[in-house]
């Protein structure tokens, strides 16, 4: 495979980024993750139950480093330089980005930081003609869904089953008005 043109590069990554999905997603759902949450909610009190909290933190860390690794060796690759300068494309900004990525999706769920990307990246590509405001718009919209939403947008959905449930329940058991007449 020739890799001289950008989309060659699309039929490695994409494949490799479904299989680390698939594997993330798998990981979540596993024995670790149940560990993994005990230790977030409180590592005292895992330590009290029996957690090696230590042995947890270091496997977290691991398979972060491990994906970190994945997508950096195919970075690299395509960018065919390293470089950690002002031309490199990873700077503090792209950092506070992908913080809001991760904030904006929902931080607790598998599909929070694909939400969160998909929608600030679509919110990015529509206001580029304004591109000075860019960064404005995008934190009031950060700041917003904080406030509102503190899980993140994959709450969304089950904000509005859940609005729609009460509306209905609501409509149901109404309380009638003794001077009406029907």
């Amino acid at each position: 495979m020739d890799f001289g043109t950008v989309d060659n590069y699309y039929y490695v990554a994409i494949p490799l980024v479904i299989i680390c999905l698939a594997l993330i997603y798998l990981i979540e759902h596993s024995h670790l993750s149940f560990k993994w949450q005990a230790i977030r909610d409180g590592d005292e009190l895992s330590k009290s139950v029996g957690i090696n909290v230590m042995r947890y933190m270091v496997i977290n860390f691991v398979i972060a480093c491990f994906f970190a690794g994945i997508a950096g060796a195919l970075f690299a690759h395509y960018q065919h330089s390293l470089a950690v300068d002002a031309t490199s494309r990873f700077g503090v900004v792209m950092s506070i980005y992908m913080l809001l990525y991760l904030v904006v999706g929902g931080r607790k769920s598998f599909a929070g930081p694909i939400v969160g990307t998909v929608v600030m990246t679509l919110i990015t590509e529509f206001t580029r003609p304004v591109a000075e405001y860019q960064p404005m718009m995008i934190g009031v919209i950060a700041i917003l869904v904080m406030l509102l939403m503190p899980e993140g947008l994959v709450e969304l959905p089950g904000r509005l089953v859940r609005w729609r449930k009460d509306r209905k329940r609501g409509a149901l058991t109404a309380p009638v008005d003794p001077g009406e007449t029907g």
